[in-house]
């Protein structure tokens, strides 16, 4: 356990601090990259329909675990 814990924190000295999935946080996050890339390409196709699944997925809990979520997807 305390190596995994270390590596964890070893992580998010290199990395940052590792976003929740399910979070309003990354819904900000995938919005963004989105708008970043408006043009759907055979390079960038699967990283969209992956973000646009992640987007739906964080909706859906967020409609039963924070209004923030909904509120936001909403604007």
């Amino acid at each position: 356990r305390n190596r995994r814990r270390a590596d964890v924190g070893m992580f998010e000295a290199l990395f940052g601090k590792a976003k929740k999935r399910l979070s309003l946080d990354n819904l900000k996050t995938l919005h963004k990259a989105l708008l970043d890339n408006l043009t759907v390409t055979a390079a960038n196709k699967d990283w969209i329909v992956e973000s646009l699944r992640s987007i739906a997925e964080i909706v859906i809990w967020g409609d039963q675990n924070d209004p923030a979520v909904f509120e936001f997807f909403m604007e």
